[in-house]
């Protein structure tokens, strides 16, 4: 009973305390929040729409989840959608997924690592950053770890069971309509390595055959047999059914959706919609980041399967290593890496680090007790150094939050060298509680602190002010340029700009490149004075480099309302935003009305 308590609260701590006190909704976190307000508003669920474009490039279940969170906790007569119905479904998902892990945990390992794999799901920065974040993913990672549960109490369990076999093929469709075409790969592809690699190289040790084909053979042919366990044909034809029933309305009703999903999903795999790769082993330091406070751990726990120690537990290692590595290693592949890709493996990270976290804090330690101290003695050294470090980067970076680094940094300092002078003085339980507790400090001080300071993106709401300032109203025409616009301009404050060329379209006439070519470039410009043209008014925001490129090179004429400054990306030069509108408009200074 103590160990559910424990995990439940610090589950709820890490994702539901202060969830309405926290930053601004990102740009993407905006984009499902604006797509669920529309929802709302236009009672359209099979077809979002964010701004004045379908939302289909991504599967629903965000924007879905969101608009009813709206349904049920916002205050009757406001707009629907906030900061925290948006973020509640996945601080929720957050909590759910650790539930899931320790149920999957104790399966694999036995009740009291079961636990422990639950609690390090809950206090691990994966679940406390994303559990507060508006986009989907945590939903994802909620509905992947399901499918994996489900599998191994449905096929590898004592008593195999249909009834979960059937509900492993409804979490993954879940998953697909969260954020598909992943889980076919993190989920299908790393359970059929699993059964096909994995198990039978477990398994060649027991059988009787002589040589190592004969074995590999034999162990083969008994996975092959043991396919029956899955329900292939009836689960197949459920998954199909719910996680292609979407799909498929949305190719019968919103034309070139094909396109698009190719240039989303392929395009994006590829490289081809960007020309800046990151390395392959990125998600390395994002495994290790996301596994905080439990980072020094992960070394030994994605060798644990391999190591002595730990052979009691190696088959359910295995399960574990198999979907870290086969969705890890897919995602390395791919030229388009963020680090909110890798969630949804984290699950898997966290089941690896629980044998290896009870070990360490609730097992039998076999290191002498010096050398024990000698590394609790470390420990405040090397915080030291780390948050030092830490405020020097937060005060290059991030003046403005360097206070609420400084604070979080001496309260985690003082509360994790106490977990240190705990451990070393054989107080291992409550050094465990001591190190997990940082999830309060998060809550109740970074998160507040990061949300008074940080009230949206500096240059929309410097492009906003300027907007209004310039006498723009919410109602006139005002167009996005380059790419698409900014969420948080409609969910905050109104404005809805609209994109020059709409995703659709540009699926069509992009062909596969990740720089934009001439072609484009000139369909931008024929757009603009197509559009500059009208007798209304109309406002375009707009790269100044690309303006400034426009009025040298084409007939375009235009005139520029206003230029921000000081936003500058070295990264990429004259990418700072402009306004403009028809030459021939006079200036104007009247304040924007509703």
């Amino acid at each position: 009973m103590a160990a559910a308590v424990a995990l439940i609260g610090l589950a709820a701590c890490a994702s539901l305390l202060c969830l309405g006190h926290g930053p601004a909704l990102s740009d993407h976190e905006a984009i499902n929040a604006q797509g669920a307000r529309q929802t709302i508003e236009s009672d359209s669920w099979l077809i979002p729409q964010v701004g004045e474009v379908t939302r289909i490039r991504k599967t629903p279940l965000g924007i879905w989840s969101i608009a009813a969170a709206s349904w049920l906790t916002d205050q009757t007569g406001a707009r629907p959608v906030n900061e925290f119905s948006a973020r509640l479904p996945a601080a929720i998902a957050g909590i759910v997924n650790a539930l899931l892990v320790c149920w999957l945990g104790t399966m694999l390992f036995g009740r009291r690592t079961g636990w422990v794999a639950g609690i390090v799901m809950a206090c691990c920065v994966a679940s406390v950053f994303y559990g507060r974040n508006a986009q989907v993913d945590m939903m994802l990672t909620m509905f992947t770890t399901l499918s994996f549960a489900s599998f191994w109490r449905g096929a590898m369990h004592e008593r195999p069971s249909p009834m979960f076999m059937l509900l492993f093929y409804v979490a993954l469709a879940a998953a697909m309509m969260a954020k598909a075409p992943l889980p076919l790969v993190t989920v299908g592809f790393a359970l059929a390595v699993y059964w096909f690699v994995t198990v039978p190289l477990l398994r060649m040790k027991e059988t009787e055959a002589v040589g190592m084909a004969d074995r590999a053979s034999s162990a083969l042919r008994l996975q092959v047999r043991g396919l029956r366990r899955l329900w292939l044909i009836p689960g197949l034809i459920l998954f199909v059914v719910l996680a292609g029933a979407w799909p498929f309305y949305i190719y019968k009703h919103v034309p070139q959706a094909l396109d698009l999903w190719r240039m989303e999903y392929l395009d994006r795999y590829s490289g081809e919609l960007s020309s800046k790769e990151s390395p392959i082993y990125y998600y390395a330091g994002i495994a290790l980041g996301l596994a905080v406070p439990f980072m020094l751990s992960l070394p030994e726990a994605v060798a644990a399967t391999f190591l002595k120690r730990y052979r009691d537990h190696r088959a359910g290692l295995a399960y574990a290593l198999t979907w870290a590595l086969v969705g890890t290693v897919f995602l390395s592949t791919a030229s388009y890496k963020r680090p909110h890709y890798l969630l949804s493996v984290m699950p898997a990270y966290c089941l690896l680090l629980a044998p290896v976290v009870d070990r360490l804090f609730f097992g039998q330690i076999l290191a002498k007790r010096r050398l024990v101290w000698l590394a609790c003695a470390a420990v405040p050294i090397g915080l030291g150094v780390g948050f030092a470090i830490g405020a020097q980067i937060m005060h290059e970076r991030f003046p403005d939050l360097q206070k609420v680094f400084v604070v979080a940094a001496a309260l985690l300092w003082g509360l994790w060298t106490v977990a240190a002078i705990a451990y070393a003085l054989g107080r291992r339980t409550a050094s465990f509680g001591l190190l997990c507790a940082w999830v309060l400090v998060i809550a109740l001080v970074v998160w507040p602190g990061v949300g008074r300071k940080m009230r949206g993106d500096p240059e929309i709401i410097a492009l906003v002010q300027g907007l209004a300032d310039h006498g723009v109203r919410k109602d006139d025409i005002l167009f996005w340029v380059e790419g698409r616009p900014n969420s948080t301009i409609e969910f905050y404050w109104g404005y809805r700009p609209r994109r020059l060329i709409d995703e659709l379209e540009m699926s069509q006439i992009r062909e596969n490149r990740a720089e934009v070519g001439v072609d484009i470039l000139k369909v931008v410009s024929e757009r603009i004075e197509r559009e500059l043209a009208r007798p209304e008014p109309v406002y375009m925001i707009i790269p100044c480099g690309y303006y400034e490129l426009m009025m040298r090179e084409t007939t375009v004429k235009a005139r520029k309302v206003f230029e921000l400054s000081g936003f500058q990306d070295p990264d990429y030069p004259g990418n700072e935003l402009a306004v403009i509108t028809q030459a021939a408009r006079a200036p104007s200074t009247r304040k924007g009305s509703e």
